[in-house]
């Protein structure tokens, strides 16, 4: 890429080659704007180039941006207090929850502006993979109270570990009660499909 194009690459493009998986002009942005490309906001929620990367899904991209971007920098936030894990968590990205918290394992235990973590958002999604990941890797003692719907397993391993989540404002036990389905006695089936699931 000539050294014109890169002087001309504007926050929109960038926000597109992210997207599009454009490693070029990716590469272009980064030379382009050096250490404050890691800060810079791509969008009106105030995205980063990491966040939008993870957007996009672009593997390449994101070890990239990843492994670029300094450790403290992996933390920031956009308009919604949201991280690039949590990003990663909502959109069920798990190897790029890896490297992000291979990188900074703060990353677990921030927050967004709703007081949710990010093993919260993967759980609330009902991704199952990532909830299991990010349990994992050492979210085992604080989580609360806005867990697991459709991943009862995960909330009675949770409950196993920690009965202290019992006596929340919402526990994952009355969240498993709310949800009907869950239970066989609260699904109603039609004919046919109770004489299969009742065999």
């Amino acid at each position: 890429m000539k050294a014109v194009e890169v002087a001309q690459i504007g926050l929109q493009q960038v926000y597109e080659a992210l997207i599009q998986g454009k490693e070029r002009v990716v590469n272009g942005f980064l030379r382009q704007y050096e250490t404050s490309a890691f800060k810079e906001r791509l969008t009106e929620s105030g995205e980063t180039a990491l966040m939008v990367a993870i957007k996009g899904g672009h593997e390449h991209i994101i070890n990239n941006l990843v492994s670029l971007t300094p450790r403290e920098l992996l933390a920031l936030k956009d308009g919604s207090d949201n991280t690039a894990l949590h990003a990663a968590a909502e959109l069920d990205n798990v190897k790029a929850a890896q490297l992000l918290v291979n990188k900074n394992h703060e990353l677990l235990n921030i927050c967004n502006r709703l007081e949710l973590l990010p093993i919260h958002l993967a759980a609330i999604r009902s991704h199952r993979e990532m909830t299991s990941y990010l349990f994992s890797v050492g979210m085992k003692d604080e989580i609360h109270s806005t867990l697991l719907k459709n991943v009862a397993d995960l909330a009675l391993q949770l409950l196993d570990h920690n009965q202290k989540v019992a006596f929340g404002l919402q526990s994952p036990l009355e969240l498993l009660a709310e949800d009907p389905y869950v239970f066989p006695s609260g699904t109603h089936y039609s004919i046919w499909e109770s004489f299969f699931y009742t065999r």
